[in-house]
């Protein structure tokens, strides 16, 4: 991710640059479980690199972000995920970055 943040703060020299905004991220959530074998996804297979095996413990990590906020007819509709241990605080401090960048819009 950082690479990608240094190449887009150097655009080609003919494009405008851009505006970086950089948006805080919610707390992990994450769920222990077990491979299992499903019969159905049989030709799905994981990376060789990735040694994981039926039966093995591993660690669900579900991809959440504050960029799937919705955006229509002057308002912002935030994504919430205080209810998966981030704390109101840190949300707050994610509302005060899309109050910032989008000022006119009203945050529900």
């Amino acid at each position: 991710m950082h690479e990608n943040y240094e190449i887009s703060k150097n655009p080609d020299q003919n494009v405008n640059p851009f505006r970086i905004i950089k948006i805080l991220l919610p707390s992990m959530i994450e769920k222990a479980g077990r491979m299992e074998f499903n019969k159905a996804r049989a030709n799905e297979r994981l990376a060789i690199e990735d040694q994981k095996s039926i039966g093995k413990q591993i660690k669900r990590v579900a991809s959440v972000s504050y960029l799937n906020s919705l955006v229509s007819n002057g308002v912002i509709i935030n994504t919430s995920y205080t209810n998966h241990a981030t704390s109101r605080e840190h949300e707050y401090k994610v509302k005060a970055i899309f109050k910032n960048v989008f000022a006119n819009l009203e945050q529900v």
